[in-house]
């Protein structure tokens, strides 16, 4: 026997319409009367006709995901915290991998409002391309991670924060030859942190030196190729600062592959505190982002967006902080074994 809202009703007592809305996490329906509800559901086998919603409610019960980069684990986090949402509310999220391609971006933004996705949440290259300001002149509702001009609610972390907290360690402990690999030049973060990071060099009086920095980081075969080309060019350094965690895993497997100890010689930062910083062979010292919250937050604000709420804080800007393991120590001190 198919098992449809009238079923269910007559297994609970009451009315299609209250069964309805429970399903749909309806506010005015009490927690005891949804759980009830869900509970009869669930051991009924109900499966909920998603298209003939849509078709009645003129709505798609969709919402769009795009990140840069899904093998990263920090945007894999990212993803669980935003699914967790929506799922719960009897969404489908349809997850979107631009690899740090804006035409692939295009192409999945029009992709999506084409599939008529009620929403869309974005890690993206560059807020100012012409299809993200589209986007956020014609587009449905949207929210990005990171920063965004304008009044369009965003999450984000304070990035030039993070970055000047992780190079005023490194100063602090007596580095001042401190190499960057930074993110991609588009990104607005990766740009933020390249201004933390010159802004910890001046507050110690250290010359900025171009030589230092090499752009357009954002994985690990970037971390190995741009530590080796560092050698290759003959720069010296004594600490390196990397754009996340998977450019430092990379320069790390390079600085093995080379004799290079670290931290003996040199001393390594990453950024995101992904759950693998923790288990290398060397635990790495990082600056660690929420990156399941910024998920869970995003979709809580596209949520809101979508149920026509207004919320007066629009642009969320959550906390980060460093976090010191062995792969850094002071400035020619010996480390214990």
């Amino acid at each position: 026997m198919k098992v449809t809202i009238k079923v269910i009703a007559k297994e609970v007592g009451v009315s299609p319409s209250t069964v309805s809305r429970a399903l749909r996490d309806y506010p005015l329906i009490s927690s005891t009367t949804k759980k009830r509800i869900r509970e009869v559901a669930e051991k009924l086998g109900y499966r909920p006709n998603i298209l003939a919603r849509g078709l009645v409610t003129k709505r798609s019960y969709t919402i769009g995901l795009i990140v840069l980069d899904i093998s990263n684990p920090f945007y894999a986090e990212i993803a669980e915290g935003v699914e967790e949402v929506f799922s719960s509310k009897g969404y489908s999220v349809f997850l979107c991998n631009s690899a740090y391609d804006p035409e692939k971006e295009r192409k999945y933004i029009y992709l999506l409002q084409e599939r008529r996705v009620e929403g869309i949440i974005i890690t993206c290259f560059n807020v100012n391309l012409p299809h993200i300001q589209d986007l956020w002149h014609n587009g449905p509702p949207f929210v990005p991670i990171d920063w965004f001009p304008g009044d369009n609610p965003c999450v984000t972390t304070n990035n030039v924060e993070g970055a000047r907290q992780a190079i005023e360690y490194l100063l602090s402990i007596g580095h001042r030859r401190i190499a960057y690999l930074a993110g991609p030049s588009q990104l607005p973060g990766a740009m933020d942190r390249v201004k933390g990071y010159k802004e910890a060099l001046k507050k110690y009086g250290i010359p900025f030196s171009e030589e230092l920095i090499i752009y357009e980081n954002s994985s690990a075969k970037d971390g190995y190729k741009n530590f080796i080309e560092l050698l290759r060019r003959g720069i010296k350094f004594t600490a390196l600062f990397c754009a996340n965690d998977m450019v430092a895993i990379g320069a790390m497997r390079a600085a093995q592959e080379k004799g290079i100890r670290i931290p003996d010689d040199v001393s390594l930062v990453g950024y995101d505190d992904t759950e693998i910083a923790s288990l290398l062979s060397v635990p790495l010292t990082t600056v660690w982002q929420p990156r399941r919250e910024q998920g869970v937050t995003a979709a809580c604000l596209l949520m809101d967006m979508l149920l026509g709420k207004e919320r007066s804080l629009q642009k969320v800007v959550m906390e980060q902080k460093l976090v010191i393991r062995a792969s850094t120590k002071p400035l020619g001190k010996e480390v214990k074994k």
